[in-house]
């Protein structure tokens, strides 16, 4: 059967559904972020899973199309779901009342106690960049190459495999580097003048290295802080309904497009992609688009239906989820974790090598279905759409309080979008590493920024967000 309609249709619902939830609070959320990006990115590469020649070779691709369809049902059984699970939980918890976040009064003064937070959070994060560029540098002087720089890059990017007892170091200043960068993005739009010019300093210089690294991927958190800054700014002007969800769909193309760039560049070198750069620019950015899909950015399905292709019906019975589960466990004392890492199980799958390969992703169910077959899909899917609810729930009520007082955290807000990227790395385990890393961050932030009894009570500062 072919499901192409089918998947049209869901990306038609989910991109409707991201659009009435914008409409109803006037901000983007959590949830609208989600269904927008699984829709426009994941669900919209089935269509390009017949060009898998391009990356895989012919021989993997005639495997792959003939489990695609297979994927893609995987995927829309567990988003179905998902979706529905979230909105009767939202109906029986009374959640779904109307939240008229643009009917709230002007707001006012800040308190002087959440500015000083918000400043020692400045600081804190801009001390976690400084850190992390310099760790990272370190490495690459260490190992003796800059990946961003070298000719072929798709192999200078795995230098660290060669190097495993720095990779521990590297992949943690990886991941706060990019929480630091989201963090920035948001508190240089809400209060860009009241933060302290020096905890700005390190930026410049963790971009310039994360560019070196060619992890170009965790600079979208910079970008995204940006987007999610303007979103909640313009909530409080009142104009965040008109232009904060086109302004998202703005960013999902130009991250699509970057990424296609990025994967050209490692692709071809250097040198070969600035001979196109100046040759033929549009005729390069409309290759980059379409490579984003066909190569191997927005590959879950293509992925899945290769690993599905290859499998042998043995179902893991959880092996994999819980050695993700357990990422922040030495493999000394707790070795099997090793070997059910799932990036490793679908390299073995599929024979690809397990010492220089990342690993293949199997979109957000399909690690659920690899361990427990169709039963695996449905309780996870009923349990991230709750947990969606929840964490909506709580991003509606902070939306209360900024529209109505104009008092924010910016690493309150950080935490609810965090939050829902630990809801999907649950589904995927090969990320839970690097949210276990910005957790532990997050939670010494809050212990150091929180309010104190000697800090001002009262307001005492003009509300940033209101101007």
């Amino acid at each position: 059967m072919d499901l192409g309609f089918f998947c049209i249709a869901a990306i038609c619902l989910l991109v409707g559904l991201a659009w009435l939830e914008h409409r109803r609070l006037g901000c983007i959320s959590p949830w609208s972020i989600f269904l927008t990006a699984y829709g426009l990115q994941t669900l919209a590469a089935y269509f390009f899973i017949p060009l898998a020649s391009l990356v895989v070779g012919p021989f993997a691709a005639e495997t792959i199309s003939k489990s695609a369809d297979t994927a893609l049902l995987v995927n829309l059984v567990g988003l179905a779901f998902l979706v529905v699970s979230f909105y009767l939980f939202r109906l029986v918890s009374q959640a779904k009342g109307q939240v008229s976040i643009q009917d709230k009064a002007p707001a006012e003064p800040l308190a002087e106690s959440g500015l000083i937070s918000d400043r020692r959070a400045a600081y804190l994060f801009g001390a976690v960049a400084l850190a992390s560029a310099l760790v990272l540098l370190s490495v690459m002087l260490y190992a003796q190459t800059i990946p961003g720089l070298s000719e072929d890059v798709a192999s200078a990017r795995t230098f660290i495999n060669d190097y495993p007892e720095l990779r521990p170091l590297y992949n943690t200043a990886n991941s706060l580097g990019a929480l630091a960068l989201e963090f920035f993005g948001l508190a240089l739009i809400l209060r860009w003048r009241q933060l302290p010019w020096q905890s700005l300093v390190p930026l410049p210089l963790l971009v310039i290295v994360l560019l070196l690294t060619g992890n170009r991927s965790y600079l979208a958190g910079l970008l995204f802080g940006l987007i999610n800054g303007l979103s909640l700014r313009w909530l409080v002007q009142g104009r965040s309904f008109k232009v904060s969800y086109p302004l998202y769909l703005v960013f999902i193309f130009l991250f699509t497009l970057l990424s296609g760039l990025s994967s050209l560049v490692r692709e071809a070198g250097v040198p070969q992609f600035a001979g196109w750069l100046v040759s033929n620019p549009v005729a390069l950015l409309s290759y980059a688009a379409f490579y984003a899909y066909a190569g191997n950015n927005f590959s879950e399905l293509r992925d899945f239906a290769w690993v599905l292709s290859n499998f042998d019906g043995e179902f893991l019975g959880g092996k994999t989820l819980l050695a993700g589960i357990a990422g922040f466990i030495p493999t000394a004392i707790l070795p099997f974790k090793e070997d059910y890492l799932f990036s490793r199980v679908t390299n073995q799958i599929v024979g690809l090598p397990t010492d220089t390969h990342f690993g293949l992703r199997a979109s957000l169910f399909g690690e659920w279905y690899l361990n427990f077959f169709w039963i695996g899909v449905v309780v996870f899917a009923v349990v991230a759409g709750v947990s969606f609810a929840l964490l909506q729930r709580r991003f509606e009520r902070r939306l209360v309080v900024l529209a109505g007082t104009g008092r924010w955290s910016a690493v309150g807000i950080l935490t609810l979008f965090w939050f829902a990227n630990v809801i999907q790395a649950v589904g995927s385990t090969a990320n839970l590493s690097q949210l276990y890393v910005q957790g532990l961050l997050l939670t010494g932030a809050y212990v150091l920024i929180r309010p104190r009894p000697a800090d001002p009570p009262t307001a005492a500062a003009p509300s940033e967000v209101s101007r």
